[in-house]
């Protein structure tokens, strides 16, 4: 017997946000969650300004062996901001620290990437987070 998972998006291009979501910003950045796509965006001072994104309510992610986002991305802060996956973090404001129960690091890319993040060691309810300083549009984000 072969089971294949079903896609439950979070965010899809075209229909926008399938999940309630949270965004977080600083002062200087800006986050605008559409129908087509999330864009994250800074104020162009030479500075990054940290933009957090969650699901407003923890999701049970037991039944999903991957997390995965479809995004384009330019100038980006360090590697320790620039990530997603999924976090017991109630994040509240946009610089919170944040302990990942599973995560993969955002890589800039000018066309559209694909990032997965393993879910097979992770059994509870939890928030799905991206945490970005920079330039970002994210067109797709799913478990699976």
């Amino acid at each position: 017997i072969q089971f294949s998972y079903v896609r439950f998006y979070l965010f899809k291009s075209g229909e926008g946000a399938l999940a309630e979501l949270k965004t977080y910003r600083e002062s200087k950045s800006t986050v605008v969650v559409g129908v087509d796509s999330i864009e994250i965006d800074y104020s162009d001072t030479g500075e990054y300004y940290v933009v957090s994104v969650r699901t407003a309510n923890k999701i049970p992610v037991s039944g999903y062996t991957s997390l995965s986002i479809e995004y384009t991305s330019s100038k980006r802060i360090s590697s320790t901001y620039a990530a997603f996956g999924v976090t017991s973090t109630e994040i509240t404001k946009a610089d919170v620290g944040i302990t990942w129960a599973a995560k993969t690091a955002i890589t800039a890319s000018s066309t559209r990437k694909t990032l997965t993040v393993d879910l097979t060691n992770v059994s509870e309810a939890l928030y799905v987070a991206v945490r970005f300083g920079g330039q970002m549009s994210i067109y797709n984000m799913w478990l699976e």
